[in-house]
């Protein structure tokens, strides 16, 4: 992940704070400091595996759909009757048997529902410990009572099954703010505070959403008028495969070229419709306007926030409320990505 600049962050840099990145001012250095210790190897543990899970189950997809259309191209090789010995069969066979081991391999490893979980888990320790930093609790000076919510939602996390995770997925209830009656630090805690939680949260959220809305659309380019294009070339291959037959019938060479002109008019429209599964599977163009406006929603209240810390004397509940509505709109986020990546139509 990386800034809007041209610097390379650390993948995990809004999780990993080193002694110089932790503010001095308390209680924002203690929370820091407790957050490291107890979730860092936590989240470390899960997005590692979820990034695995991923990968494997990706990968697996990718052979399933690519096999299998190559199985369906060589069996209709075989069925112009033009090739004379028994390679495409071996091929189509061959094809065929690594697309269905891909399938159930998928099937027999659940990559996906594991992706999901490891992934929600490592994105939960993440918003707990943004949450935890803006607690009303923390800014009433009750640690006490902040370390045991926070023990709390550890739990939580650790319990989380599959099977509650659809349950959380599908649950449109947002966390109200718990009540903060009056914030006992001064005000330079509280820019502290600001200026950690725009670098570390804001301004990485901001930025994957850009690079995800950038990269859909490139994708959406390149593959939005392909299969516009097959069909096309089927239509062409059609064409001369009828201007063949009737001007060179009679020629051996022609009638194999009339031949392969079948084939592509059979191919062409196969590929198509791997390309156009492809994109309703990813829907790069939905995607892309997804996160275009989730992006141009995060930079609001980023300028929301910087205009409220500017204000003299600054309203340190008020501040506190906009970080909390931040996360609640991230949480709402995670939950959206969710819904949409357990109703896709995954080949595996």
């Amino acid at each position: 992940m990386s800034n809007e600049g041209n610097i390379k962050l650390p993948y995990d840099y809004d999780m990993h704070d080193n002694d110089a990145e932790i503010p001095s001012a308390e209680p924002l250095k203690e929370a820091l400091v407790y957050c490291k210790d107890n979730i860092l190897e936590a989240y470390r543990k899960y997005d590692s595996s979820a990034l695995l899970n991923q990968k494997y189950h990706r990968l697996l997809a990718v052979i399933a759909s690519v096999c299998g259309t190559i199985a369906v191209l060589f069996a209709i090789m075989q069925l112009s009757g033009f090739f004379l010995t028994s390679w495409p069969m071996w091929v189509e066979i061959g094809a065929a048997t690594i697309a269905f081991l891909a399938v159930m391999a998928g099937l027999i490893w659940s990559q996906q529902a594991k992706w999901l979980l490891n992934r929600h888990k490592a994105e939960r320790y993440r918003m707990l410990k943004f949450l935890s930093i803006i607690h009303p609790d923390l800014w009433m000076n009750n640690i006490g009572r902040w370390k045991d919510k926070f023990t709390h939602k550890i739990k939580e996390i650790e319990q989380m099954t599959p099977r509650l995770l659809r349950d959380w997925a599908e649950g449109d209830r947002l966390s109200e703010m718990p009540l903060l009656e009056k914030c006992v630090f001064d005000e330079t805690t509280i820019r502290a505070l600001v200026d950690y939680y725009l670098d570390k949260r804001l301004e990485i959220q901001k930025t994957y959403f850009k690079s995800r809305e950038m990269r859909n659309e490139k994708l959406d380019h390149y593959t939005r008028n392909l299969p516009y294009l097959l069909y096309f070339l089927s239509v062409m291959a059609v064409f001369w495969h009828f201007i063949v037959d009737i001007f060179s019938s009679h020629s051996h060479g022609m009638h194999s070229a009339s031949v392969m002109l079948i084939i592509l008019a059979a191919s062409f429209p196969v590929l198509a419709a791997g390309i156009r599964t492809l994109r309703s599977t990813y829907e790069f163009a939905r995607s892309a306007a997804l996160f275009q406006a989730k992006y141009a929603a995060l930079d609001r209240m980023f300028v929301t926030i910087t205009d409220e810390i500017k204000q003299l004397p600054i309203n340190k509940e008020t501040i506190l409320t906009n970080l909390w509505q931040c996360e609640q709109f991230l949480k709402a986020e995670h939950r959206e990505w969710l819904r949409l990546m357990m109703e896709a139509d995954w080949f595996i």
